[in-house]
């Protein structure tokens, strides 16, 4: 008996949830079709809030996806990151920068990234006393030092820092760094070198294959960075620092052509560099100025055949350069820069 009662009583609850179901079933599926409506309308609206508040002028195009390079940066609160490479008018960019930052009354909080408290050879830094350096920094900030690539767009928050950089002729550059290893310039005077190296001509330094005029890859590894296969593997070593310029630098200068690359500054940087193209040629007009000074003292222009042999030496370099240089036209271009 007890059976047959909850048998009556399941299919009694059976239509009774059936009839429920049925009369409001239009009303959930309206319900239902209401959120869907709500969620698109919110993803409509996140997309266009993003794109509003992503919105860049233009990039250069590259081959390696989002770029930043030659956008516009506005506004002076931000970290400026340059990571100079050495003989490539850093100290002169160094003290325009200064100069200007004062002029225009932009209290920057300047760090670099080499500690100078340490012996000469100890002063670079670790990838973890770079990161808590930058972490530490005070906005706005101005880092610079000799260093490697090292990327901060997890650590930090937005705006994300604006890296910049002078690149110069591989060359040159290295004429410039052996004749001032030996004899300075009239603001440094060098002499740590053993006195055989002090007294060894570029010529044997270039035939004899040593490694201050023969290091092949220097600017590919700067760019590159601190992972382990920038030191070994060429190749991968240009593609990474290729693919690093493109997604976090915003200008990289070319020292040869180093007011045409403050005019460009300007135009990429205009609430913080606007001015500094003029100022740059004051300097050069005085005689006791820093760029004067900072000229490398005694250095004479290598032969043909030697600048021929080591030009072959530094292919990997000059494809770097080359690229960096390729940018640097396309923005004179793109600003009417001659």
């Amino acid at each position: 008996m007890k059976s047959k009662k909850k048998v009556i009583i399941f299919l009694l609850s059976f239509i009774f949830g059936s009839v429920v179901v049925f009369k409001f079933k239009p009303l959930l599926k309206e319900e239902a079709m209401h959120v869907q409506d709500l969620t698109k309308m919110e993803i409509r609206s996140h997309r266009k809030t993003n794109a509003e508040g992503n919105s860049r002028p233009i990039s250069l195009p590259t081959q390696h996806g989002e770029s930043r390079y030659g956008d516009v940066v506005h506004g002076q609160d931000h970290i400026i990151i340059y990571n100079s490479v050495p003989k490539c008018g850093s100290r002169t960019f160094g003290d325009t920068s200064r100069k200007i930052f004062n002029n225009r009354s932009i209290k920057y909080n300047r760090y670099s990234l080499r500690n100078e408290n340490r012996p000469k050879r100890e002063k670079r830094r670790s990838i973890g006393e770079i990161r808590r350096l930058i972490k530490g920094v005070k906005r706005p900030a101005y880092v610079q030092g000799h260093g490697f690539f090292l990327p901060f767009h997890h650590q930090l928050h937005n705006p994300q820092p604006v890296y910049i950089n002078f690149i110069r002729d591989p060359v040159s550059r290295m004429v410039s760094a052996f004749y001032f290893n030996r004899f300075g310039d009239g603001f440094l005077e060098r002499g740590m070198l053993s006195e055989k190296r002090n007294n060894m001509s570029i010529e044997e330094c270039i035939l004899d294959g040593h490694n201050e005029c023969t290091n092949a890859g220097m600017y590919p590894q700067i760019f590159c960075g601190f992972n382990p296969r920038c030191g070994k593997n060429t190749t991968w070593a240009l593609e990474q620092a290729k693919s690093n310029i493109d997604k976090y630098y915003t200008f990289i200068g070319i020292t040869e052509e180093y007011e045409a690359s403050l005019r460009v500054l300007e135009h990429l940087m205009p609430d913080i560099y606007n001015g500094t193209t003029e100022l740059y040629l004051s300097f050069l007009n005085e005689e006791t100025s820093r760029v004067h000074s900072t000229k490398t003292k005694n250095k004479q222009p290598l032969s043909q055949e030697l600048n021929d042999t080591v030009t072959k030496l530094f292919a990997v370099d000059y494809e770097l350069y080359n690229y960096i240089y390729d940018k640097h036209r396309k923005l004179k271009a793109r600003f009417g820069i001659d």
